[in-house]
């Protein structure tokens, strides 16, 4: 699988953080989950993983650019964005 780590974090590092919720992109064709930023309180790591599993593309957003998957992880749901 090709990793493209978009974030001064080792992959390590993004896989031992906490874990706010999963969201499905069918869009992009990812499955992501959204992390607790270690340093950044308003900020998640999006980790996210194509569906035939050959890419990995992690980045550092802002949490108002993922408010609906926050909001139906905090409701025990998955939000699927097609």
């Amino acid at each position: 699988m090709k990793t493209y780590n978009n974030t001064n974090l080792s992959e390590k590092e993004v896989d031992s953080l906490e874990c706010l919720g999963t969201t499905v992109n069918e869009w992009r064709g990812r499955n992501i989950r959204l992390l607790q930023h270690p340093n950044k309180p308003d900020y998640v790591i999006s980790d996210g993983i194509t569906f035939d599993n050959t890419m990995r593309v992690i980045a550092e957003e802002p949490k108002s650019a993922w408010t609906t998957s926050l909001e139906y992880a905090e409701a025990g749901k998955v939000y699927v964005s097609r």
